[in-house]
């Protein structure tokens, strides 16, 4: 399967995990409609909040290809370097912290190689025509 990997939390600073997610979800539902062929994985940055069954609640809430998790927190440092992916903790009002989600997808192909970058502030359609770009594939 492709892999469409972003990293953060289930609770996340500025508003900006919900609008990417679902803009994400969109433009995968538009290039590869059947759902088998390219998943969507949350790495949770905050694992001492998102423990196992907020994460499969989150992802359930989100669509049935989403994947979301966590690891050790040694773990999760060397991810989010591989991955680009600030771990910046911030204060937030409503949750008294939140995490910054990172500014991209990374776009992983069925082999694990890397194959490039969606930006998460982008629109499903740019999102769909940059995964179209990167998986070589026609509308």
């Amino acid at each position: 399967r492709w892999l469409v990997v972003r990293c953060g939390a289930t609770d996340c600073a500025d508003g900006a995990c919900s609008p990417a997610r679902r803009n994400m979800s969109t433009a995968l539902n538009a290039v590869e409609p059947g759902g088998r062929e390219a998943v969507m994985i949350l790495v949770s940055l905050d694992p001492d909040r998102d423990e196992a069954e907020r994460l499969r609640q989150y992802g359930q809430s989100i669509g049935p290809r989403v994947v979301a998790g966590t690891a050790a927190p040694h773990s999760l440092i060397d991810l989010a370097k591989e991955y680009k992916a600030p771990i910046e903790r911030v204060t937030d009002p409503d949750w008294g912290y939140a995490m910054r989600m990172s500014p991209q997808f990374v776009l992983m192909d069925p082999q694990t190689r890397y194959r490039g970058l969606v930006d998460s502030g982008a629109d499903s359609s740019t999102m769909a025509a940059t995964l179209r770009t990167l998986m070589n594939t026609t509308p």
